[in-house]
């Protein structure tokens, strides 16, 4: 099981957004696909209503055995977001092992080809818990001057807990977010974000597109809809996954 970390610890940034139309695209190519959303927002959770689990979020810093349902036709099983939550920040810093050895047994028992976990948008237990358990991490961002202002302080937190608690992250890197392809400050701020960071930032990027918003609105992504506005942010959508999932080495079904 391969396990992708959305991480930015600023919001609004499409987290969610990539995060689930990543599970969609993966689940509709055949994979068996686990989400936990580690956000108190809950706002995975709420765009995948319909495949929720009865296991909470927290219940994963317990060390309770786990038992998850199997992904079924649907081939999406999501681990919500609970108050509980709200605890675990103000937890010993034993908890994060407890995460880590729940997603350890879960990859072990080959139950789910892929684990997306979302994050708050904040430095605490939670995310030091998701990026330690994680095989790849990635950071949407905003080519906004007080987004990228703040990706150096997201940077050295996923490097430093990579060099502290788990030497076999992969960094996919920063993936340009919410782009207004027709704003000269936003191609400034890639070209500036190109310069400083060539090896870590991501060659797509997703465009802001009303259609994605209307989606997410829907809880279903963004090709599904209907709408000719849509066809267009589907196939930016799906070329930008189809890149992500290369990038992570591919996963058991293609697409």
């Amino acid at each position: 099981m391969k396990t992708l970390v959305i991480a930015n610890q600023k919001g609004g940034v499409g987290k969610t957004t990539l995060l689930v139309h990543i599970a969609h695209y993966a689940a509709e190519a055949g994979n068996r696909v686990l989400v936990i959303d580690l956000d108190p927002q809950r706002n995975t959770t709420a765009s995948l209503v319909e495949f929720a689990s009865a296991v909470p979020a927290s219940a994963l810093f317990e060390p309770k055995p786990l038992e998850l349902p199997s992904p079924g036709e649907a081939g999406i099983v999501a681990v919500g977001a609970d108050p509980g939550l709200l605890e675990v920040d103000r937890a010993k810093p034993e908890v994060i092992s407890t995460f880590v050895n729940h997603l350890r047994s879960f990859s072990e028992a080959a139950q789910f080809d892929l684990c997306l976990i979302d994050t708050a948008p904040a430095l605490g237990v939670r995310m030091l818990a998701a990026v330690a358990a994680a095989s790849h991490v990635i950071s949407p961002i905003e080519l906004q001057s007080y987004s990228i202002a703040g990706i150096t302080a997201m940077l050295k937190t996923i490097y430093g807990i990579r060099q502290k608690l788990n030497p076999a992250l992969q960094v996919i890197g920063m993936l340009p977010s919410r782009v207004n392809s027709h704003s000269p400050a936003q191609k400034a701020n890639l070209v500036s974000l190109l310069q400083r960071y060539p090896e870590l930032v991501v060659h797509r990027a997703i465009l802001l597109r009303t259609s994605i918003g209307e989606a997410a609105s829907e809880k279903k992504p963004v090709w599904a809809m209907r709408k000719t506005s849509a066809r267009e942010a589907g196939r930016e959508m799906k070329g930008v996954i189809a890149h992500l999932i290369e990038r992570m080495g591919g996963l058991p079904h293609g697409a």
